[in-house]
């Protein structure tokens, strides 16, 4: 298993990413980390992905992000 982590700056855009990784088949939430960068809040997630799939997962997430 690897795993694929994921960082979000600022908390306007969590509830729109969520919705993007259901989308795409990231389910199964690892762990969400909550930080700051200057005076914006970061949520980190983290996902456990098969080896095989973590490619085609993390380009569908970024195509979808843009």
């Amino acid at each position: 298993m690897d795993k694929l982590k994921v960082t979000i700056i600022g908390q306007d855009i969590a509830k729109i990413v969520s919705e993007v990784f259901v989308s795409i088949g990231l389910n199964s939430i690892k762990g969400v980390s909550k930080g700051s960068l200057g005076n914006l809040k970061t949520l980190t997630y983290e996902f456990d992905i098969s080896e095989e799939e973590i490619i085609g997962k993390r380009k569908r997430l970024m195509i979808e992000l843009a």
